[in-house]
């Protein structure tokens, strides 16, 4: 069992979010060694210990040992979090979450030494921001007395001056200001052609819809992009979906569940229109796609799949002490990767997302090349969480 000790939770806002908890301190590492440096922006050791402690202790508290649980807690590991799926009960998901934490910090020292290169100043309204980051720093710092005997005793365990603990807040908002800079720099200058954009499409939606939906994370991703962005709906669709026109309403009495029933027999698209319509009301747009495997909503799958299309069907269900009743017209759809442009500003995401993709690989070649980037692989090793009895 791995000995890791659990302290305060803070927020580090930056280019990677995730809560930190305390660490313990590993004997005869110095607070200002660095792990790696890239060019000549360090990533410092006790950096390194804590945020690898913290994520290990983020996965450990809420049981995220399977893939699944990993991803319905996570949502969007893609876009949200910058971590894949490790199972650290195993010494090869321990070592992968070694090395995703070290790149995640790798990436941040990337971001400042390629501001540096192209010579970035930080404004006055960037250094507001890191004031911001110094405050959070502080205010952690208070947290963390709550659970150690002061604050020097938890700077100590994680071995940290106040002075370093502080400057982690401030290189990491430097590097999430230093990133935006780049990017958006290198945005107004890239170009990609048709060709280059069709591919960057069939990749996303493969990596985005379809592989979520062969992980059994479809629902996830469908909620997204229908509910939440409300620009488009999901840009996949599965070969076994089946396609509804849905009419929502929570807590009907029995008259109200007949006179919808009975409206939607002699016009249902006036039905769907409804400001009634639980649905529409959400900002949802189009029919909805419903596959075996899809648990946005359950059991609307099995209730509808029988029905004809052109038929009607309904269904009840409970959800949070509310009874929600669901009438659906079946009707028909296409299945597959949705075409390009069926929907407004998908190009242009598509584009934003292959700029940043192909911006993130320039910041991963300032990683890899051994000329700039040095790595201190014993002091890796002796700080990494170790196995006890």
């Amino acid at each position: 069992m791995r000995q890791i000790r659990t302290g305060i939770a803070v927020l580090l806002c930056a280019a990677m979010l995730f809560a930190f908890v305390g660490c313990r301190k590993q004997d005869g590492s110095a607070t200002d060694a660095a792990v790696m440096t890239v060019g000549d922006v360090p990533v410092y050791a006790a950096t390194y210990r804590y945020q690898l402690t913290a994520r290990y202790n983020m996965i450990e508290k809420n049981g995220l040992y399977d893939r699944d649980t990993y991803l319905s807690y996570v949502v969007n590991p893609s876009i949200a979090y910058p971590y894949p799926y490790r199972d650290t009960r195993t010494e090869e998901g321990m070592q992968g979450l070694c090395e995703d934490v070290l790149k995640a910090l790798a990436y941040e020292a990337a971001s400042i030494y390629a501001a540096k290169q192209e010579g970035y100043q930080l404004t006055f309204e960037d250094e507001s921001y890191i004031e911001q980051a110094r405050e959070n720093a502080k205010s952690a710092l208070e947290e963390a007395a709550e659970s150690f005997d002061s604050v020097d005793a938890f700077l100590a365990e994680n071995g940290f001056t106040e002075e370093t603990f502080i400057r982690m807040y401030e290189i990491s908002r430097e590097a999430a200001i230093d990133f935006n800079k780049l990017l958006d720099a290198y945005r107004k200058t890239a170009t990609f052609d048709e060709q280059a954009i069709e591919a960057g499409y069939a990749r996303i939606v493969k990596e985005t819809f379809e592989d979520r939906y062969t992980d059994g994370m479809y629902s996830q991703y469908l909620a997204y992009y229908i509910t939440g962005a409300r620009s488009f709906p999901s840009l996949y669709i599965p070969d076994d979906a089946i396609f509804l026109r849905l009419f929502v309403h929570t807590n009907p009495t029995e008259e109200q569940i007949k006179a919808f029933t009975a409206q939607a027999h002699e016009d249902f698209n006036a039905l769907y229109t409804d400001a009634g319509n639980e649905f529409t009301a959400q900002g949802t747009a189009g029919d909805l796609a419903v596959a075996p495997r899809d648990s946005l909503v359950e059991g609307l799958y099995d209730a509808a799949k029988d029905v004809p299309i052109g038929e009607i069907g309904s269904m009840t269900r409970e959800q949070d002490g509310k009874t929600v009743f669901y009438l659906f017209l079946r009707v028909e759809g296409e299945t597959g990767r949705v075409p390009i442009d069926r929907y407004p500003g998908v190009r242009e995401m598509i584009r934003n997302q292959i700029v940043g993709a192909t911006y993130t690989e320039y910041l991963k070649s300032l990683i890899d090349d051994p000329a700039i980037t040095v790595r201190n692989e014993a002091l890796l090793a002796s700080i990494r969480p170790d196995d006890g009895a």
